[in-house]
């Protein structure tokens, strides 16, 4: 069963992933999950420099950073994380920013291709389905009492909600503060593919 979490968007951004931060640091998945494996290399903090990210965006992972409290999660860690899944779609080409990654440690964010599948069809009476499968491999977490985590274990699901309503659930890793997969009740479906 995956454990169910709440944001609420009409909070503060400081204050909407308290509760969330607060689940994956009890079992164990903070700091290792978002933790800094070495320096960042130059070519990419250069890259994550000029990117433009909506300032709400931002104040919610530095109060992911703040929350988690360790020295090894920095706003670059967190941000790489937030950004695994098009940084993955990189991997390959072009050759200078696979040259730039390749002087990070991100062995972990490629050891294995990442990527998603998904479906959508109608059926006969009109009714719209929307199916994805998470074909993600290469995390491994190693908890502070020596638990080896990978994605399965430390898959959420998130109900976002507005004005005390829920609004859409989205499927959910430590440290993230974006969407991948997510569907709006009464509404639509997302799913992100790099």
């Amino acid at each position: 069963e995956v454990p169910l979490l709440y944001v609420d968007l009409d909070l503060e951004p400081k204050l909407r992933w308290k509760n969330v931060t607060k689940y994956y640091k009890e079992i164990g998945a903070f700091p290792g999950a978002v933790a800094a494996d070495g320096p960042i290399a130059p070519g990419v903090q250069a890259m994550m420099k000029t990117m433009k990210v909506d300032d709400e965006y931002m104040q919610e992972m530095r109060a992911v950073v703040a929350d988690i409290d360790d020295p090894s999660v920095t706003l670059e860690s967190v941000m790489l994380m937030n950004l695994r899944y098009e940084l993955s779609g990189w991997a390959d080409t072009p050759a200078g920013l696979a040259d730039t990654f390749a002087s990070m440690d991100l062995a972990g964010f490629f050891a294995e291709p990442q990527g998603c599948s998904g479906l959508l069809a109608a059926m006969p009476n009109g009714t719209v389905v929307h199916g994805r499968n998470m074909d993600y491999a290469g995390f491994e977490v190693v908890t502070p009492d020596g638990r080896v985590y990978h994605w399965p274990q430390v898959t959420t699901e998130v109900i976002f909600l507005r004005h005390g309503r829920p609004l859409f659930v989205s499927t959910h890793w430590p440290g993230l503060v974006g969407v991948h997969t997510a569907m709006r009740f009464d509404g639509w479906s997302f799913e992100q593919n790099t």
